[in-house]
């Protein structure tokens, strides 16, 4: 397993097969993770990452000392779940947040970095929210923004040495979010946010209005500008950290997204890291992968959130 962290080693060395992989190329099929897997085909490598999701996820619950079902908003799927309950206060927290176009999948399925984080002392919290078209794209902003100031709060009150929060796909657009100055000025706790881990996200939203992904998110073209991540960001963000990691069987254009993304960030943030995943990891295999100990992101990620208290 190979892990390119050179930015401009990496950018260069995409560049090139990425422009020849996306020609003549559709827009669905561009956005479609699950199309440029090497392992199975598209439906069965979906159909195997939420079957052993599910498993990891109950795994998790019945290993690990856990509060399930927190609510941090009115509905059924405003909750989050808390794992390593018996770590101490001080304990370091990593907020996971699930993918799926903002419109498939759940908390329930998404616990593949929980056990090996636990063993290494971080709480991990992963957290649900409701799902397009139930809600439009916004308001599950808004819900990770009211998760995350309920999480830095009870992080405060606990004596917590701090806080990541990170997703994949969807998820980490969800996260990515939290980088509003806005926000970040008025939540009172935003000193104990330390960084974001962002996993093979989506992050520039507009493409998105001529596939079939749009019919239930309903964007337009002002609305998908707005939500696209950094869209409102245009001051410093001082003090926080930002990962972004992208599987080189992922889609080209989620792999050219990521480079974009880093290279936006890096005019706002003086730590940010890209990382290529070598080895054939997938969008998939990235997150599954993460149940092993000595997969090089699940080490590289406990380092990271443990290397800010050390």
């Amino acid at each position: 397993m190979v892990l390119e962290k050179n930015i401009k080693y990496s950018f260069s060395k995409v560049s090139t097969s990425l422009h020849r992989k996306m020609d003549n190329v559709d827009q669905e099929t561009l956005f479609s993770p699950s199309m440029w897997n090497k392992r199975t085909s598209p439906e069965k490598v979906v159909t195997n990452f939420l079957k052993l999701g599910e498993e990891v996820t109950i795994r998790a619950r019945e290993n690990t000392k856990c509060k399930l079902d927190v609510p941090y908003g009115p509905s059924v799927k405003t909750k989050y779940d808390v794992y390593g309950i018996d770590l101490p206060n001080d304990a370091p927290i990593f907020v996971f947040i699930h993918g799926g176009y903002w419109q498939e999948t759940s908390k329930n399925v998404i616990a593949f970095p929980v056990e090996n984080c636990v063993s290494e002392g971080i709480k991990v919290i992963c957290v649900g929210y409701d799902l397009c078209p139930n809600v439009q794209l916004r308001d599950i902003v808004l819900q990770i923004k009211s998760a995350t100031h309920q999480i830095l709060d009870s992080a405060a009150k606990s004596g917590s040495r701090g806080v990541w929060v990170g997703g994949h796909s969807a998820g980490a657009h969800l996260s990515a979010s939290l980088l509003e100055p806005k926000w970040l000025v008025d939540e009172p706790n935003s000193t104990l946010l330390k960084g974001l881990v962002l996993l093979s996200g989506i992050y520039f939203l507009e493409p998105l209005l001529t596939t079939s992904y749009n019919d239930r998110l309903k964007l337009d073209s002002k609305e998908a500008r707005f939500m696209s991540a950094l869209s409102v960001l245009h001051a410093p963000v001082p003090n926080l950290k930002a990962m972004v990691v992208v599987g080189e069987c992922d889609s080209p254009e989620f792999i050219e997204q990521a480079r974009q993304l880093t290279k936006q960030l890096c005019s706002y943030m003086d730590n940010v890291e890209y990382i290529l995943l070598r080895d054939s990891i997938d969008h998939y295999s990235m997150l599954e992968n993460l149940t092993i100990n000595d997969f090089p992101l699940t080490k590289r990620i406990v380092k990271l959130i443990k290397g800010t208290f050390d």
